[in-house]
């Protein structure tokens, strides 16, 4: 996945959400390939790894993830809509 709309003067938030909206431009139809949906997550999990409650919630998924080679694109967009309600929390203090 390229982020060619990344740019100087973006918080690291910012970046997390612009990668999560390109995962979801990606969602097709009623199913995806669970690797693919794997490695997407992993790519968020790396763009937020300075975010724990961002990475609790990666690995939760991870865990969680039904399927064994496809997941339903419904379950797919209600994680990415939780990925970034956390996202867009900003910690405090």
């Amino acid at each position: 996945m390229h982020l060619s709309g990344w740019g100087p003067g973006w918080h690291h938030s910012d970046v997390i959400n612009f990668l999560i909206n390109e995962i979801r431009t990606e969602v097709e139809g009623e199913i995806s390939d669970r690797s693919r949906l794997v490695d997407h997550l992993l790519d968020v999990r790396l763009a937020a790894a300075d975010r724990p409650e961002m990475v609790i919630t990666v690995d939760r998924l991870l865990v969680d993830m039904p399927g064994r080679t496809t997941v339903t694109n419904s379950w797919w967009t209600e994680a990415l809509d939780e990925l970034a309600a956390v996202a867009s929390w900003v910690p405090t203090g």
